[in-house]
């Protein structure tokens, strides 16, 4: 079976050094992390996504507003599980964290792929088949709630907001209630 690198200069697509380490990643694990860090005097969260997934289907996983060797941590822990089990996992998902907390899975809104996306979309583009699709890891603040709890003040609604946005479609259930 060809590489994903050797299938890309096949077929005459251009890969960047990036997209080439993406692309010998997922040919090892099935998947590969991609981090963004903003830089000085950029204002928005640090990010960290995974590419591969929805090669074989799945879903890909997107985590916000947390340090990357955590993030990557995270994310590598609950694609292995989804890889493992080919299936996309449902929210809360539990024994991840450490303090007895759960990470939420939330679908990602279409209309954010674009700005978060790009090594994605690029693989998408000239290697996926399926409807791309992408969820987001929410964690919770040190009180086990999410940035759109009901129980938050607004400042602290606020707060979170900028630490970790929701790229979602708004929902009801647990994190909402008062």
């Amino acid at each position: 079976m060809n590489s994903l690198v050797e299938e890309a200069r096949k077929r005459g697509i251009g890969v960047d050094r990036i997209n080439e380490r993406n692309l010998e990643a997922i040919d090892r694990y099935g998947w590969a992390l991609v981090m963004v860090a903003p830089s000085p005097g950029d204002t928005f969260a640090p990010f960290a996504y995974t590419v591969g997934l929805s090669r074989e289907g799945g879903s890909e996983l997107i985590m916000l507003g947390i340090d990357h060797r955590t993030a990557g941590r995270i994310l590598n822990d609950i694609a292995a599980i989804a890889w493992n089990r080919k299936t996309d996992l449902d929210g809360p998902l539990e024994d991840i964290l450490d303090g007895g907390f759960s990470l939420d899975l939330r679908p990602m809104n279409l209309s954010e792929f674009p700005r978060y996306l790009g090594r994605l979309l690029w693989f998408h583009e000239n290697f996926g088949s399926d409807p791309l699709r992408m969820t987001q890891v929410v964690w919770p603040d040190k009180l086990g709630r999410y940035p759109d709890d009901g129980r938050l003040t607004q400042e602290e609604r606020e707060r979170a907001a900028r630490r970790q946005p929701l790229l979602t479609e708004h929902r009801d259930g647990p994190a909402n209630s008062t």
